[in-house]
């Protein structure tokens, strides 16, 4: 019956969904994989650089994005940031000094998480590296301190760019590696009370070996 004939489509239509829906499955348990590993990486990395580092290349790889930048703000209310950039095509850059420009969007997505699915060439210019076309922005927040941002840059896979399950899942990263690099900040403020231990020490033995020479030079002159 030619009105029946529809019918000859449903199967193809029912394979095609049940393909997409095992995709879906299959690539949400790869990414809960790859956070359950790259957090696993950050905590055994309690070192500024190294958790910048680390956190750059398996955002990147998670994302199977372009390139990603971790800007790292000093102080609050400054242009000031330390950069850390992965991309696929050269080696990781490691917390490099940068000056932030003041326009864009820059403000902003140090406030917000935020989905830029179409950038012009001035809404977020980044220090020494192309703008994106398609972005994903996740600020370091601690409390009322806002560390700095996450920029996953231009998805190589996906066409249309990133969709709101990719920025929870940033949101999520973005809380890991700022515990990491609380500790990071805890484990740099012990190494240098141990070297300002040992400096004082230093300079009390310093301090005794002086009396020791004196009070035997005024004993035998």
């Amino acid at each position: 019956r030619p009105e029946s004939a529809w019918l000859a489509f449903l199967p193809i239509a029912l394979l095609f969904v049940a393909f997409r829906a095992y995709t879906n499955q299959r690539d949400q348990r790869s990414r809960i994989e790859s956070l359950y590993e790259l957090t696993f990486e950050l905590h055994g990395s309690p070192l500024l650089e190294d958790a910048a580092r680390v956190a750059a290349e398996g955002i990147r790889r998670l994302f199977e994005a372009s390139a990603v930048h971790i800007f790292l703000v000093p102080e609050q209310g400054h242009l000031y940031a330390l950069r850390t950039s992965a991309t696929a095509d050269q080696p990781t850059d490691v917390m490099t000094p940068v000056s932030l420009p003041p326009s864009g969007r820059w403000p902003e997505i140090l406030k917000q998480s935020m989905l830029l699915p179409k950038l012009g060439p001035n809404d977020l210019p980044i220090p020494g590296m192309s703008t994106p076309t398609h972005a994903m922005t996740v600020p370091l927040v601690s409390g009322d301190n806002h560390a700095g941002v996450i920029i996953v840059a231009d998805p190589l896979s996906a066409v249309s760019g990133f969709n709101a399950r990719d920025l929870r899942m940033a949101d999520t990263i973005a809380s890991r590696l700022m515990v990491s690099l609380e500790n990071g900040r805890l484990e740099d403020s012990l190494a240098e009370l141990t070297r300002l231990k040992e400096r004082l020490e230093a300079l009390i033995r310093s301090k005794d070996q002086f009396l020791a020479s004196v009070s035997h030079e005024l004993r035998t002159p």
